[in-house]
């Protein structure tokens, strides 16, 4: 119990800020709802027609995260067994035995934090795991990775 205590006092600060974070969104819905607005590709636009808002990002985010995938395949030279889309609360993408899964929530976020989720995820297809080899081979396709994942950590999930 202690050791649980320690940890919670030295992530604290990260606790806090990511909790104000969270109060300080407004969910889709709501945003919806209230302005008739919902977050593509990481800007408010407005819908005009009545739409199920699960229903739009579901039929959009495959048809560009795939394109992107594609591209970003074909640079790297990698080539997932398959490219499946489902809607996730706590990750924006995944790659399990060249298998990569992203979630349609992609959509909400800026082109340039799609294209680092696709490169993450490729790059898993060659090294299965975060390790310095993943990391190097991430870094040369993608210099400024590390600034586009804290770019995406303030997006909406």
């Amino acid at each position: 119990l202690s050791k649980v205590r320690v940890l919670v006092a030295q992530k604290a600060k990260w606790i806090f800020d990511k909790t104000a974070l969270a109060k300080k969104r407004k969910s889709i819905q709501t945003l919806f709802e209230e302005e008739g607005k919902i977050f593509y590709l990481g800007e408010k636009i407005s819908l005009h027609v009545k739409t199920n808002i699960d229903s739009f990002y579901k039929h959009h985010t495959p048809l560009l995260v795939t394109k992107i995938v594609k591209e970003q395949s074909f640079i790297m030279g990698v080539k997932p067994h398959s490219i499946k889309f489902r809607k996730a609360k706590k990750r924006w993408g995944s790659c399990l035995q060249d298998r990569i899964l992203l979630n349609t929530e992609l959509i909400k976020t800026p082109v340039v934090c799609i294209d680092y989720i696709i490169v993450h995820e490729l790059c898993h297809v060659l090294y299965p795991k975060h390790d310095k080899a993943f990391y190097r081979r991430l870094s040369q396709l993608m210099p400024d990775w590390s600034q586009r994942k804290i770019r995406l950590e303030l997006s909406i999930l």
